[in-house]
């Protein structure tokens, strides 16, 4: 095998540096390594937001199979040392569960479609149509997003304990109807596109037409 001296090695290097060859290889191996690094921080990115986002429903179905020792042994954080099956006994038990559970999932399909048909069209009237105060409108549907809910609870729970819309209820029944404990005052909140997370829900949609192209019929 031939030995290449050390002063030719040296040569050769630096005319391939200053070749284009060299340059190419640079320009590839730096697209490569910012490739690789933008995708480790994005998946680093996501790993963190997920936790943060799963973690509290973790760490729910962790301590629903909790013993009552579990719970105030300060070592147990999410397996359980004595898992036990008692409490979903006792909500079978006492909450009429098969009954219970098919009219939620019923309730809950039913809000879910009407909240996303409504909050569509109202998202699609913003992205597509020019109308009076529209702007205006669409910072309220902002201030809907980012009111705390605490802020708007007491004044929900004063409407909705007498309810009583331009006093047709009281014209009709006497006095104002005490909506509280039932399904309805969410099923209007919904129907009327101002529930508590329509505001994200018609600013996604919004943003989601806008940025479809406008067809045109010939």
């Amino acid at each position: 095998m031939k030995i290449v001296p050390i002063k030719e090695w040296f040569r050769k290097w630096r005319n391939f540096r200053g070749s284009i060859y060299y340059d190419d290889r640079k320009s590839w191996l730096t697209k490569k390594v910012k490739a690789f690094l933008l995708s480790l921080f994005r998946f680093i990115l996501l790993v963190g937001v997920g936790y943060v986002i799963i973690s509290p429903l973790i760490g729910i179905v962790a301590r629903s199979f909790y013993s009552n020792t579990d719970h105030y042994n300060p070592l147990v954080l999410v397996l359980p040392q004595e898992p036990t099956l008692i409490r979903y006994m006792t909500a079978i038990d006492h909450m009429q569960y098969y009954l219970t559970m098919p009219l939620t999932i019923l309730y809950t399909a039913v809000l879910t479609f009407i909240q996303v048909m409504i909050c569509s069209l109202v998202g699609y009237g913003f992205a597509r149509f020019n109308f009076p105060l529209k702007k205006i409108l669409f910072a309220l549907v902002v201030v809907m997003i980012v009111m705390p809910l605490h802020t708007i609870a007491l004044p929900l729970f004063i409407t909705f304990r007498e309810f009583n819309p331009l006093g047709i209820i009281s014209l009709i029944f006497g006095k104002p109807a005490n909506l509280m404990g039932t399904p309805i005052p969410i099923l209007i909140m919904t129907i009327f596109g101002c529930g508590l997370s329509s505001g994200i829900y018609i600013y996604i949609f919004n943003q989601f037409f806008r940025g479809l192209p406008m067809t045109r019929s010939v």
